[in-house]
This record gives structure tokens, sequence and C-alpha cells, in this order.
């Protein structure tokens, strides 16, 4: 953070009034607008630009896709993730509290082969849950005390649903 103080002093009275001014800065969390909701992730898909947390990632692109799906016609539609590593696509369900993005249920998806697997792991955050941010058009998933850092820009419109 950036921080900038402007004091004016009338002598006359002995008033003095100091006024800060806080410029947040751009790369960190702080500025990030409030959390989105459930309701305001579904339909848009995001493109990781950056991924901290495990080499297994490395550089591949994080791809997550937003929509509501049912496993069955007899079923209500539910909020749904699907993400993909590089490796496999991989759908559950999701919500947003407290600030966090989370999955419950069951994972299905592609099941290819890949000499380094990032699934396992990208399951293992979604299940524990990322502190989830929107700037802008990126969406910021955290988990600091873990290194865990995904940074993703919105694309568009999900491709499913």
């Amino acid at each position: 953070m950036v921080k900038g103080q402007l004091i004016l002093t009338r002598k006359k009275r002995g008033i003095r009034i100091t006024l800060s001014r806080v410029v947040p800065n751009s790369d960190s969390d702080e500025v990030a607008n409030d959390p989105p909701t459930t309701h305001s992730l579904l339909g848009w898909r995001y493109r990781s630009i950056r991924v901290n947390g495990n080499r297994k990632v490395g550089n591949r692109q994080l791809k997550l896709d937003f929509f509501m799906h049912s496993t069955s016609p007899n079923l209500a539609e539910k909020p749904t993730m699907v993400f993909s590593g590089g490796c496999n696509a991989m759908g559950s369900k999701f919500r947003v509290r407290g600030g966090r993005l989370s999955t419950f249920g069951s994972f299905s998806g592609t099941a290819r082969g890949c000499g380094v697997n990032p699934d396992p792991w990208l399951i293992k955050q979604f299940r524990k849950g990322l502190k989830i941010r929107v700037r802008d058009n990126r969406l910021i998933l955290t988990r600091p005390n873990a290194g865990v850092r995904f940074v993703l820009r919105q694309t568009g419109p999900t491709r499913f649903g």
C-alpha cells in the first residue's frame, strides 16, 4: 500500500486536521472487490494467467467454467464447476460462502492417463476451499498459508449449460 498524507494547520485556533489517503498497490489482494456469489459466477469461463502452489500444475493453463447442471432429467439443476488443469476435465457442485469457493459432492470427468497429473492436487484445493475475490475481469483464488494463488481472467460465457 502507498500512503499519502495531507496536513492542514490553522494556527489561530490551534486546529490541526490530518487527512490520509491510501492508494492500493495493484498487486495486492486488498484492492479486490467484494467476494462474488455463487450466482454471479454462473455462466462464465475463466483461464489462468498465473498459478502458484504446486509444480505439477507448472505452466499448464487452469480453466474454470461455472454453470447449472443436473445429473438426471428428474433432478433439479445445481451450480456446477468444471475445471481442467491441462490433463482431464473434472466437475463437481460448488458454492461460495463466507468469501470462500469450495466444491462438494462427487467429482466426475475424463480419465486420461497423464504423465504428470495435477488433478488430485487441484481437487484437494477446491474441496478445502479457497478464498475468492474478483477484481475487474480477474478471479483470484488463494490459500495464503499453503502458498496457493490462482489468478484467472474471464474469457467469456461458459461453453457448458
